[in-house]
């Protein structure tokens, strides 16, 4: 009974070695952190858009004019109003 239910546990439909099984693991927990990470940047991009336009058309500060200069270089707004 011990032999057959080993073999069922560790019996599937391709059979790798046991770094075969590291590698799959590894190549599917990347795929799963890029897809995540892809979802979330686009929607706190999007969601980001929507606030400085809503900013913008109201006349409020938007989140550039509160956190300038933390995450990039303002660029140069001479002449511009």
């Amino acid at each position: 009974m011990g032999a057959t239910m080993d073999s069922m546990l560790f019996s599937s439909v391709v059979d790798l070695p046991w770094w075969g099984y590291v590698i799959v693991a590894l190549l599917l927990t990347h795929i799963t952190i890029v897809t995540v990470t892809v979802f979330l940047h686009r929607h706190q991009a999007h969601h980001a858009l929507d606030l400085h336009s809503t900013g913008l058309a109201n006349g409020q500060k938007t989140c550039i004019d509160c956190h300038k200069g933390i995450a990039h270089r303002l660029p140069d707004m001479a002449g511009v109003e």
